[in-house]
Protein backbone atom coordinates (compact mmCIF):
# COMPACT_ATOMS: atom_id res chain seq x y z
CA UNK A 1 0.00 0.00 0.00
CA UNK A 2 1.41 3.10 -0.58
CA UNK A 3 2.03 5.73 1.83
CA UNK A 4 -0.16 8.98 1.03
CA UNK A 5 -0.19 10.94 4.90
CA UNK A 6 2.58 11.46 7.62
CA UNK A 7 0.46 9.84 10.15
CA UNK A 8 -1.67 6.60 9.89
CA UNK A 9 -4.73 7.37 10.58
CA UNK A 10 -8.23 7.63 8.12
CA UNK A 11 -10.67 10.60 7.83
CA UNK A 12 -14.20 9.56 8.00
CA UNK A 13 -17.63 11.38 8.77
CA UNK A 14 -20.45 10.91 11.47
CA UNK A 15 -23.74 11.67 12.28
CA UNK A 16 -23.48 11.74 16.16
CA UNK A 17 -24.49 14.79 17.78
CA UNK A 18 -20.75 16.14 19.08
CA UNK A 19 -19.42 19.68 19.91
CA UNK A 20 -16.14 20.58 20.39
CA UNK A 21 -17.34 23.65 22.65
CA UNK A 22 -18.92 21.90 25.66
CA UNK A 23 -17.43 24.44 27.91
CA UNK A 24 -19.68 26.93 26.48
CA UNK A 25 -22.77 25.95 27.24
CA UNK A 26 -21.64 26.46 31.08
CA UNK A 27 -20.94 30.64 30.23
CA UNK A 28 -25.03 30.20 28.35
CA UNK A 29 -26.28 28.36 31.47
CA UNK A 30 -24.53 31.72 33.78
CA UNK A 31 -26.23 33.80 31.36
CA UNK A 32 -29.68 32.74 31.61
CA UNK A 33 -28.96 32.20 35.33
CA UNK A 34 -27.82 35.96 35.75
CA UNK A 35 -31.49 36.74 33.87
CA UNK A 36 -29.17 38.34 30.52
CA UNK A 37 -31.79 37.05 28.42
CA UNK A 38 -34.60 38.61 29.92
CA UNK A 39 -32.67 42.28 30.09
CA UNK A 40 -31.44 41.97 26.46
CA UNK A 41 -35.19 41.13 25.02
CA UNK A 42 -36.06 44.52 26.71
CA UNK A 43 -32.79 46.70 25.77
CA UNK A 44 -32.79 45.93 22.68
CA UNK A 45 -34.89 47.02 20.27
CA UNK A 46 -37.59 44.88 19.20
CA UNK A 47 -38.78 43.57 15.28
CA UNK A 48 -40.80 45.65 13.25
CA UNK A 49 -43.19 42.70 12.63
CA UNK A 50 -44.50 40.00 14.80
CA UNK A 51 -42.38 37.33 12.79
CA UNK A 52 -39.04 38.93 13.50
CA UNK A 53 -36.40 37.57 15.78
CA UNK A 54 -36.19 39.35 18.76
CA UNK A 55 -33.24 41.18 19.96
CA UNK A 56 -31.73 38.58 22.20
CA UNK A 57 -31.39 36.11 19.48
CA UNK A 58 -28.95 38.35 17.96
CA UNK A 59 -26.97 39.50 20.93
CA UNK A 60 -26.75 36.11 23.02
CA UNK A 61 -25.13 34.38 19.87
CA UNK A 62 -22.32 37.61 20.03
CA UNK A 63 -21.65 37.55 23.13
CA UNK A 64 -21.48 33.84 23.63
CA UNK A 65 -19.00 33.67 20.23
CA UNK A 66 -16.24 36.20 22.01
CA UNK A 67 -15.41 33.91 24.96
CA UNK A 68 -15.17 30.73 22.61
CA UNK A 69 -12.43 32.75 20.52
CA UNK A 70 -15.20 34.23 17.56
CA UNK A 71 -13.18 37.57 16.40
CA UNK A 72 -15.40 38.52 13.69
CA UNK A 73 -19.37 38.33 12.43
CA UNK A 74 -18.41 35.53 10.49
CA UNK A 75 -17.40 33.35 12.75
CA UNK A 76 -20.86 33.29 14.24
CA UNK A 77 -21.00 30.31 11.33
CA UNK A 78 -18.84 28.52 14.03
CA UNK A 79 -21.51 28.51 16.11
CA UNK A 80 -24.04 28.26 13.28
CA UNK A 81 -22.57 24.67 12.45
CA UNK A 82 -22.34 23.21 16.31
CA UNK A 83 -25.49 21.42 16.24
CA UNK A 84 -24.49 19.90 19.90
CA UNK A 85 -24.05 23.00 21.05
CA UNK A 86 -27.29 24.65 19.63
CA UNK A 87 -29.31 21.35 21.13
CA UNK A 88 -27.85 22.49 24.47
CA UNK A 89 -29.13 25.64 24.26
CA UNK A 90 -32.08 25.12 23.33
CA UNK A 91 -31.72 28.34 20.29
CA UNK A 92 -31.04 29.05 16.38
CA UNK A 93 -28.27 30.69 15.57
CA UNK A 94 -28.37 33.58 13.38
CA UNK A 95 -26.71 33.70 9.69
CA UNK A 96 -23.89 36.23 9.51
CA UNK A 97 -26.45 37.69 6.87
CA UNK A 98 -29.06 38.09 9.56
CA UNK A 99 -26.78 39.35 11.81
CA UNK A 100 -25.23 42.03 9.88
CA UNK A 101 -28.66 43.69 9.08
CA UNK A 102 -29.87 43.83 12.36
CA UNK A 103 -26.53 45.34 13.56
CA UNK A 104 -27.14 48.06 10.78
CA UNK A 105 -30.50 49.07 12.10
CA UNK A 106 -29.59 49.73 15.52
CA UNK A 107 -29.79 53.66 16.23
CA UNK A 108 -28.10 56.44 17.35
CA UNK A 109 -26.36 55.42 19.95
CA UNK A 110 -25.50 58.99 21.67
CA UNK A 111 -29.02 59.98 21.63
CA UNK A 112 -30.18 59.78 25.19
CA UNK A 113 -26.74 58.90 26.73
CA UNK A 114 -25.13 60.83 29.12
CA UNK A 115 -21.76 61.98 28.33
CA UNK A 116 -18.86 63.11 30.69
CA UNK A 117 -18.46 66.71 31.50
CA UNK A 118 -15.58 69.03 31.87
CA UNK A 119 -14.98 69.48 36.39
CA UNK A 120 -15.55 72.91 35.85
CA UNK A 121 -19.09 72.18 34.46
CA UNK A 122 -19.81 70.17 37.73
CA UNK A 123 -21.65 71.10 41.29
CA UNK A 124 -20.27 68.21 43.48
CA UNK A 125 -17.78 68.66 45.46
CA UNK A 126 -13.96 66.66 44.54
CA UNK A 127 -10.59 66.68 46.32
CA UNK A 128 -7.39 67.45 44.29
CA UNK A 129 -4.70 65.48 46.54
CA UNK A 130 -1.17 66.64 44.73
CA UNK A 131 2.23 63.72 45.60
CA UNK A 132 5.62 65.39 46.10
CA UNK A 133 7.82 63.09 45.03
CA UNK A 134 12.06 64.33 44.41
CA UNK A 135 14.26 62.00 42.39
CA UNK A 136 17.00 60.40 44.69
CA UNK A 137 19.30 59.60 41.58
CA UNK A 138 21.53 63.13 41.55
CA UNK A 139 22.43 64.47 37.75
CA UNK A 140 26.21 64.12 36.52
CA UNK A 141 26.12 67.38 35.72
CA UNK A 142 25.69 68.79 39.38
CA UNK A 143 22.24 70.13 38.90
CA UNK A 144 19.87 69.87 41.68
CA UNK A 145 17.49 67.05 42.03
CA UNK A 146 14.18 67.38 40.23
CA UNK A 147 10.70 67.29 41.61
CA UNK A 148 8.18 65.57 40.20
CA UNK A 149 4.29 66.05 41.00
CA UNK A 150 1.58 63.51 40.63
CA UNK A 151 -2.12 65.06 40.98
CA UNK A 152 -5.26 62.78 42.14
CA UNK A 153 -9.10 63.99 41.79
CA UNK A 154 -11.24 62.16 43.85
CA UNK A 155 -15.13 62.55 45.30
CA UNK A 156 -14.30 59.50 48.06
CA UNK A 157 -15.55 60.82 51.15
CA UNK A 158 -12.96 63.24 53.73
CA UNK A 159 -13.16 60.91 56.00
CA UNK A 160 -10.63 59.03 53.83
CA UNK A 161 -7.18 60.29 54.59
CA UNK A 162 -4.98 61.08 51.63
CA UNK A 163 -2.70 57.69 52.45
CA UNK A 164 -5.38 56.07 51.94
CA UNK A 165 -7.05 57.65 49.16
CA UNK A 166 -3.57 56.73 47.05
CA UNK A 167 -3.48 53.46 48.18
CA UNK A 168 -7.09 52.76 46.72
CA UNK A 169 -5.74 54.93 43.25
CA UNK A 170 -2.91 52.70 43.16
CA UNK A 171 -4.95 49.68 42.63
CA UNK A 172 -6.53 50.83 39.86
CA UNK A 173 -2.99 50.64 38.31
CA UNK A 174 -3.53 47.88 36.82
CA UNK A 175 -6.75 48.84 34.53
CA UNK A 176 -4.30 48.54 31.40
CA UNK A 177 -4.21 45.14 31.30
CA UNK A 178 -7.98 44.41 31.82
CA UNK A 179 -8.60 46.85 28.92
CA UNK A 180 -5.57 44.35 26.79
CA UNK A 181 -7.19 41.75 27.77
CA UNK A 182 -10.61 42.88 26.70
CA UNK A 183 -8.96 44.38 23.12
CA UNK A 184 -7.31 41.69 22.68
CA UNK A 185 -8.73 38.18 23.91
CA UNK A 186 -12.53 39.09 22.62
CA UNK A 187 -10.74 40.83 19.35
CA UNK A 188 -12.12 44.04 19.37
CA UNK A 189 -8.72 45.57 17.69
CA UNK A 190 -11.14 45.06 14.41
CA UNK A 191 -14.86 45.97 14.45
CA UNK A 192 -17.74 44.74 11.06
CA UNK A 193 -18.11 47.22 9.57
CA UNK A 194 -14.47 48.95 10.10
CA UNK A 195 -13.91 52.58 9.53
CA UNK A 196 -17.27 53.25 7.57
CA UNK A 197 -19.15 55.93 8.28
CA UNK A 198 -22.47 54.33 7.85
CA UNK A 199 -21.40 51.20 10.25
CA UNK A 200 -20.50 53.38 13.12
CA UNK A 201 -23.96 52.46 15.17
CA UNK A 202 -23.21 49.23 14.23
CA UNK A 203 -19.77 48.73 15.54
CA UNK A 204 -21.23 50.39 18.77
CA UNK A 205 -23.72 48.05 19.48
CA UNK A 206 -20.64 45.11 18.72
CA UNK A 207 -18.24 46.54 21.04
CA UNK A 208 -20.76 47.14 23.76
CA UNK A 209 -22.22 43.04 23.27
CA UNK A 210 -17.99 42.20 23.60
CA UNK A 211 -18.29 44.13 26.66
CA UNK A 212 -20.67 42.78 28.20
CA UNK A 213 -19.28 39.08 27.25
CA UNK A 214 -15.96 40.50 28.61
CA UNK A 215 -17.93 41.12 32.21
CA UNK A 216 -19.81 38.10 31.89
CA UNK A 217 -16.56 36.10 32.07
CA UNK A 218 -15.03 38.05 34.55
CA UNK A 219 -18.27 37.45 36.87
CA UNK A 220 -18.08 33.61 35.81
CA UNK A 221 -14.57 32.72 36.67
CA UNK A 222 -15.12 34.63 40.33
CA UNK A 223 -18.22 33.44 41.38
CA UNK A 224 -18.07 30.16 39.73
CA UNK A 225 -14.86 28.77 38.61
CA UNK A 226 -12.55 27.13 41.22
CA UNK A 227 -10.12 30.48 43.22
CA UNK A 228 -6.84 29.74 41.36
CA UNK A 229 -8.26 30.35 38.14
CA UNK A 230 -9.38 34.38 38.73
CA UNK A 231 -6.36 35.30 37.30
CA UNK A 232 -6.57 33.10 34.45
CA UNK A 233 -7.04 34.93 30.86
CA UNK A 234 -9.58 33.82 28.65
CA UNK A 235 -7.07 32.63 26.39
CA UNK A 236 -6.59 29.70 29.32
CA UNK A 237 -9.98 29.59 29.84
CA UNK A 238 -10.41 28.72 26.09
CA UNK A 239 -7.99 25.61 26.20
CA UNK A 240 -8.70 24.01 29.93
CA UNK A 241 -12.72 24.43 29.76
CA UNK A 242 -14.59 25.83 26.95
CA UNK A 243 -12.56 24.00 23.84
CA UNK A 244 -14.05 20.34 25.75
CA UNK A 245 -15.38 17.91 23.56
CA UNK A 246 -18.62 16.27 24.54
CA UNK A 247 -21.68 13.96 22.86
CA UNK A 248 -24.99 15.50 23.27
CA UNK A 249 -27.49 12.45 23.44
CA UNK A 250 -31.10 12.75 23.94
CA UNK A 251 -32.59 10.05 26.08
CA UNK A 252 -36.66 10.36 26.30
CA UNK A 253 -37.06 13.79 27.45
CA UNK A 254 -33.92 14.30 28.94
CA UNK A 255 -30.47 15.86 27.06
CA UNK A 256 -27.19 14.31 28.14
CA UNK A 257 -23.77 16.11 27.37
CA UNK A 258 -20.95 13.11 27.78
CA UNK A 259 -18.27 14.82 28.56
CA UNK A 260 -14.65 13.75 27.38
CA UNK A 261 -11.68 14.15 29.21
CA UNK A 262 -11.86 11.61 32.13
CA UNK A 263 -13.26 12.04 35.63
CA UNK A 264 -11.44 15.73 36.14
CA UNK A 265 -13.44 16.90 33.55
CA UNK A 266 -16.35 15.82 34.33
CA UNK A 267 -15.42 16.45 37.96
CA UNK A 268 -15.02 20.25 37.30
CA UNK A 269 -17.88 20.45 34.98
CA UNK A 270 -20.31 19.23 37.70
CA UNK A 271 -19.11 21.59 40.12
CA UNK A 272 -19.37 24.87 38.23
CA UNK A 273 -22.81 24.09 37.40
CA UNK A 274 -23.60 23.63 41.12
CA UNK A 275 -22.21 27.49 41.53
CA UNK A 276 -23.98 28.28 38.87
CA UNK A 277 -27.17 26.78 40.10
CA UNK A 278 -26.40 28.45 43.83
CA UNK A 279 -26.74 31.71 42.32
CA UNK A 280 -29.85 31.41 40.04
CA UNK A 281 -32.76 33.29 41.10
CA UNK A 282 -35.89 32.35 39.15
CA UNK A 283 -37.65 34.94 37.26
Amino acid sequence: MIQQTVLPFKLEMTDEVLTPRAGLALIAEYMHGLGLHRDLEQELPRPGSGRGRQGAGYGEPIILMHPGGGRRIEDLRILERDKGLKKLLRYEVPSVSATGDWLRRMGDPAKGAKGLRGLEHTKEAFRLIVIKERELQLNLWGDKPKERHHAVATNLAEKWAPEEVMEWHNGRGNAENYIKESKIGFGLETLPCGRVPSGRYANAVWYRLASIAYNVLIGFKRLCCPPEWMYYTVATFRWRLFETAARVVKHGRRVILKIAGGWGSYTLFREIRENIFALYKPG
